[in-house]
């Protein structure tokens, strides 16, 4: 049972019906857009939750991991965080499995949490 005023997350399947969106060169571009497409997705489906994350690992060809994609959503839809990371963030070298880009993640997350809103989204934006 929930107590009042306690949020809570619960894993939910993949979401299957948010169309892939092209890389390109803009970085900033995409990490907006797919936020924008998970906040339209929570919006249409309702899940069960309070708040909702998402993380997305770019392979390189060779398998090597150059990017973690990172979203956070309120139930409502409204995004709460969105970040890009790639080898500027986590340098060389680069990630090779998922738990270590999930480890580096959460020291990610637990500085943004600590750190005033208006650092971690600065009015320019952070890549």
């Amino acid at each position: 049972m929930r107590q009042q005023g306690m949020s809570y997350a619960v894993p939910v399947p993949a979401p299957k019906d948010i169309d892939p969106t092209p890389l390109g060169a803009n970085q900033m571009r995409y990490t907006w857009k797919r936020a924008h497409a998970y906040a339209d997705w929570i919006r249409r489906t309702r899940p069960e939750g309070d708040f909702f994350v998402f993380v997305e690992l770019l392979h390189h060809p060779t398998g090597e991991i150059v990017g973690i994609q990172t979203y956070v959503l309120a139930a409502s839809g409204d995004i709460a965080y969105a970040r890009q990371l790639n080898s500027h963030q986590f340098g060389r070298p680069v990630l090779s499995d998922p738990q270590s880009a999930i480890d580096f993640l959460h020291g990610v997350l637990q500085s943004a949490l600590s750190r005033p809103a208006n650092e971690v989204f600065p009015p320019y934006g952070v890549g």
